[in-house]
């Protein structure tokens, strides 16, 4: 037993170090750091209840099996695409990068860093690349609203600011989580265009 509660112990270690930098999604990493810990409470409940403990044993208990309930829960809604109903302004979010009309896009311009010294950037998309950018935008699919503190970043990090004839300012940032203005959403399909924003 002892073993193991190692092993549950380096687990969970590694995957929060995954999870705070960002080389997982917290999506991945957070069912299991739970059920590590739920197991890892489970087994104390075990050890309470040889030696008799009955408080111990009952805190223990209930604690992996509420641990464990809230996994399931958080993992049967992702997979059933719970996750990814929208509120209201999400859905605005959404409908803003797919609905924007290339002709009244003034300029687009791109800027930011690449996490080394001297890195930060800044330029104006040409006529074709604004073309392919937008056409790009309209292909982003937004999840769920993300919580500032996962989608800190601390390497390279890029945004393209819209102006638009009316003089409103759009302003998004591609990455592991897709900023829009002030808000930052979980990026659906960000394997699969990724590389095309990079080419941008």
């Amino acid at each position: 037993m002892k073993i193991t509660k190692i092993i549950l112990t380096i687990i969970m270690i590694v995957f929060v170090a995954l999870g705070l930098f960002r080389i997982l999604p917290f999506d991945i990493t957070n069912p299991i750091i739970c059920t590590s810990l739920a197991t890892l409470l489970l087994l104390r409940s075990i050890e309470c209840k040889k030696s008799r403990d009955k408080t111990g044993f009952l805190f223990t208990f209930i604690g992996s099996i509420f641990i464990y309930i809230v996994v399931i829960f958080n993992v049967s809604s992702s997979l059933l695409g719970c996750e990814n109903v929208d509120n209201r302004e999400n859905v605005d979010n959404r409908d803003c990068l797919k609905n924007i009309n290339p002709s009244e896009v003034v300029e687009i311009k791109c800027s930011g860093t690449t996490g080394g010294k001297d890195g930060d950037f800044e330029y104006f998309l040409d006529e074709k690349q604004k073309e392919d950018f937008l056409e790009l935008l309209g292909k982003v699919k937004l999840g769920r609203k993300a919580e500032r503190e996962e989608t800190l970043s601390y390497g390279a990090v890029t945004y393209y600011t819209l102006k638009f004839a009316d003089g409103e300012i759009l302003e998004v940032s591609p990455g592991t989580f897709f900023k829009v203005n002030d808000n930052w959403y979980y990026f659906l399909n960000y394997d699969k265009l990724q590389e095309d924003f990079i080419e941008i």
